[in-house]
């Protein structure tokens, strides 16, 4: 008898399963945060929006970016919201083109492939280390690119996982490549080498923080340019490491600034 309807049975369980998505949909819709519907286009790439904000977090902070063409690069200390502002572009991207809502005042931009690179881990069990998967990711990025569909791409701390020369020489040449191509780019990085030798083509944002005796302020606020401080030896500060070691990290790192 299943043999028989199975074609009937197999409807049922499409429909269902639709009607199921589209309950979640109208449940978070009515529910959830405050959103608005998208404006998309077949033509970029581009992606503009004010006041985008993440909607997975109790009190986000909202920040408006326009990009043409090629993308951007943001560079910003440890905890200044760089990857929580990408995980912003692309979910807004996503929700967007697949629910028609979005989280911002306004959202415009093209129907993008849509893929990332974040939280990246090594997978010593398959023999393979951070920056080999990276690596992977990156190279199916290269690999997805079309003429006619535009790309997003969202990438946390490019190459990190190799040393300061070959990383920011790779980072750069990668960035300049997708440049040529149908793709937006949105890269975080704490290498302002990277944002130095890609700025001819690429938009300059940071965030940046306050760090007071006892604590470090936030505000989350995408502003132009590059950042012009760092927090990784204050943070450590902050967390009790013994006064000699903060010390003499910073005789070393400003003697290497130096010979810079």
């Amino acid at each position: 008898e299943v043999t028989k309807k199975k074609e009937n049975l197999q409807r049922i369980f499409i429909l269902l399963g639709e009607l199921d998505a589209l309950i979640s949909l109208a449940s978070f819709r009515e529910g959830g945060p405050a959103w608005q519907e998208p404006s998309l286009a077949k033509r970029g790439p581009y992606f503009r929006a004010v006041n985008l904000y993440y909607p997975f977090i109790k009190e986000p902070i909202p920040n408006s970016i326009s990009l043409e063409s090629t993308g951007a690069i943001i560079t910003g200390s440890n905890m200044s919201g760089k990857s929580t502002f990408l995980r912003t572009v692309a979910t807004n991207a996503l929700f967007a083109q697949t629910a028609c809502m979005c989280f911002a005042d306004s959202y415009e931009g093209s129907f993008f492939k849509i893929m990332s690179s974040i939280n990246k881990t090594d997978e010593p069990g398959k023999g393979k280390s951070y920056f080999l998967v990276e690596g992977e990711g990156l190279v199916k990025m290269v690999e997805t690119l079309d003429d006619e569909i535009p790309s997003l791409f969202v990438i946390d701390e490019i190459f990190r996982g190799t040393n300061f020369v070959e990383r920011v020489s790779a980072a750069t040449e990668f960035l300049l490549y997708l440049a040529q191509k149908n793709a937006l780019v949105a890269v975080a990085s704490h290498d302002l080498e990277i944002a130095k030798l890609s700025s001819d083509l690429y938009q300059l944002f940071y965030f940046s923080e306050k760090v007071g005796e006892k604590e470090i302020e936030f505000d989350y606020q995408l502003k132009s340019g590059t950042v012009r401080t760092s927090n990784a030896l204050k943070i450590l500060k902050h967390l009790g490491f013994p006064g000699e070691i903060i010390e003499g990290a910073n005789q070393r790192a400003q003697k290497i600034i130096n010979e810079k």
